[in-house]
């Protein structure tokens, strides 16, 4: 349909699992940076 446009969980962009792949990638660096800096380990 021209002109219609989605977002979320109905689109079906052809990157889409790359994207939240990467996206899921930085959560889990960004969590363990954390848990570093908690346990003050030297990094």
């Amino acid at each position: 349909m021209p002109g219609f446009y989605v977002a979320g969980d109905i689109a079906e962009a052809p990157f889409k699992q790359a994207i939240n792949g990467v996206a899921e990638g930085v959560i889990v660096a960004y969590s363990a940076f954390e848990y570093l800096k908690k346990v003050k380990i030297k990094y």
